[in-house]
C-alpha cells in the first residue's frame, strides 16, 4: 500500500505539470505578426532547450528584390528570428516571427521572405514526418555602394542563415 503522502505529493505534482501545459499553450498561441512594433520584439518565447535545432534543406529558389525600399530610404538594419515547418512540396508552413531586432517594415518582410521561399525536399534528411520546427534568423544588412557585403549582425543561437543585403542610399 502507497503512503498517502506520497499520494498526495504525485497528486500535486500532476496538477503541476497540468497547468504549465496549459500556461505553454496559452502562450505560445497568442502569437501574432499581424502588427508588429518599431523597437525589439519578442513575440513567442519558448525555452530553448525544448527547441530541436534542423538544419535547413538546399534552397530550391528564392526571390528578388527582398529588401524593403523604406528600409533602404531609412537605413534600417536588423535581425529577425522565425520559425517554420516544410510542406512535402517544399513550401513553408506555419511561419512565425517568434523574436526580433528590426523595425516592423523589416519584421514583415522577414515573414515575407521565408514565406516566398521554396526548399529541395530531397535533400538528405529531410523528413516531413519531424514535428520540430526549423528556425532561421532573417538578417537585414546594408552596404555602401561599391563595396563588398560585411554583415556583422550575428545569428540567434541555434538558428541557419537567411542574409538579405541591400545598397545604402543617400539620404
Amino acid at each position: 500500500m502507497i503512503p498517502q503522502y506520497i499520494r498526495l505529493l504525485f497528486m500535486a505534482l500532476s496538477i503541476a505539470v497540468t497547468m504549465a501545459g496549459c500556461a505553454t499553450h496559452e502562450t505560445s498561441s497568442g502569437s501574432s505578426i499581424a502588427a508588429p512594433t518599431d523597437r525589439a520584439t519578442q513575440v513567442a518565447s519558448p525555452n530553448p532547450s525544448e527547441i530541436q535545432h534542423r538544419k535547413l534543406p538546399k534552397v530550391a529558389n528564392f526571390g528578388h528584390d527582398l529588401y524593403p525600399a523604406e528600409a533602404l530610404r531609412q537605413h534600417l538594419e536588423g535581425r529577425v528570428l522565425v520559425e517554420l515547418h516544410i510542406d512535402s512540396g517544399g513550401k513553408p508552413i506555419n511561419v512565425k516571427l517568434i523574436q526580433a531586432e528590426a523595425g516592423s517594415v523589416l519584421q514583415t518582410q522577414a515573414v515575407h521572405v521565408v514565406r516566398q521561399m521554396r526548399f529541395d525536399v530531397t535533400s538528405p534528411g529531410f523528413d516531413t514526418t519531424d514535428p520540430s520546427p526549423y528556425r532561421v534568423t532573417v538578417r537585414f544588412c546594408l552596404r555602401k555602394p561599391h563595396q563588398p557585403s560585411d554583415c556583422t549582425i550575428e545569428l540567434y543561437p541555434d538558428t541557419d542563415d537567411v542574409a538579405v543585403t541591400g545598397t545604402w542610399l543617400p539620404m
